[in-house]
């Protein structure tokens, strides 16, 4: 089996794997395929159909990334090609196909997966929300983005950033310095 994905240019194909030979190798290592990227193509050839099927998978969700100017960090490209690997392409199709996204006026900010694609439209619809999960998978991040994305609409007068004053497990004791340096380490994740 063979496709050919044609792009607008070498640069705009060479945005889909960063530029980088290495993950066109990781790609053919993990999913099975023959990639070949040359000029403004990029062919992939497999003998077994799922492995045909999860590689082209894989290149139309990075197409889809790419279509919305929005770039394929590195980190999103290995994100993806775990999940696609693992047969939940069509959840990271949905994601890109139907992008839950917040426009500001140096960026627009995407959802990156289905759970901050449900934050986000829970946001959106509700007055609290509450967003539990673990440490780096963005729930601070989305939530200052939509408070920024309101203001800037004029859904929202003002923003108030709050934060707990003693952390799990921590007793705040003493804090030497002016007031900036107390509430530096509190604010920074915001």
């Amino acid at each position: 089996m063979q496709r050919l994905l044609t792009l607008p240019n070498a640069r705009e194909a060479s945005l889909l794997y960063k530029n980088k030979a290495e993950n066109i190798e990781l790609a053919e290592a993990e999913l099975g395929a023959v990639i070949t990227a040359r000029d403004n193509w990029i062919k992939i050839e497999a003998g077994d159909g799922e492995s045909f099927a999860k590689t082209c998978e894989f290149f139309d969700i990075l197409n889809l990334i790419r279509a919305q100017n929005t770039g394929v960090s590195q980190s999103d490209f290995e994100s993806i090609l775990r999940k696609v690997k693992d047969g939940r392409g069509r959840e990271m199709r949905e994601v890109f196909e139907n992008p839950a996204k917040i426009a500001l006026k140096r960026r627009t900010v995407f959802a990156k997966n289905l759970s901050q694609r449900d934050y986000l439209k829970s946001i959106e619809k509700n007055d609290v929300v509450f967003g539990i999960g673990p440490a780096g998978t963005g729930k601070t991040y989305l939530a200052v983005a939509a408070a920024l994305g309101a203001l800037a609409s004029g859904d929202v007068e003002k923003i108030i950033l709050t934060r707990p004053a003693v952390e799990a497990g921590e007793a705040l004791g003493f804090l030497p310095g002016d007031l900036q340096e107390k509430l530096q380490p509190y604010l920074r994740p915001l």
